[in-house]
């Protein structure tokens, strides 16, 4: 966010490049991540490599999310979570900017507060939606890491 904003007082951020830094930054060392897992003697293989680990190594592991968001490597959820916010960043990066920090998170915190409400309570699903398969659901704790930035 605080790069960000420092780049939008100069002008326009242009998002192509911004999205190719940022995922360039970040799925390579997440392979490398699943690389070592599949090396590594050290690691317990408590579920078989299968056809799952394209959707993991893509970040998509909320599809089918009670098949692949634990798979192999149950940290591995937030980096799925992860992708979800920066595909939504520059809407995000707007209502802060519009709103103000302590705006942005009041609403950032009913948004996921409701989003979390609504997948366990009205709509009942599965609890991993509302850890991060849905990341909406965790946007209280993003918006106070953009709102502490601005």
């Amino acid at each position: 966010m605080q790069s960000t904003a420092r780049r939008a007082e100069s002008g326009p951020v242009a998002w192509g490049p911004w999205y190719r830094s940022r995922f360039l930054r970040l799925y390579p060392m997440y392979w490398v991540a699943h690389l070592v897992y599949l090396l590594s003697p050290f690691v317990a293989r408590l579920e078989p490599v299968d056809s799952r680990i394209v959707l993991s190594l893509l970040g998509l592991r909320f599809i089918d999310i009670e098949m692949n968001f634990m798979y192999l490597n149950a940290a591995w959820w937030y980096f799925s979570m992860l992708i979800q916010f920066y595909l939504i960043f520059p809407l995000l990066f707007w209502a802060a900017r519009r709103l103000g920090p302590w705006r942005f998170l009041l609403i950032g915190c009913a948004a996921g507060f409701f989003a979390r409400y609504l997948l366990l309570v009205v709509y009942p699903q599965n609890g991993l939606w509302a850890l991060g398969g849905f990341a909406i659901c965790r946007l209280p704790e993003f918006a106070l890491g953009m709102s502490l930035a601005i």
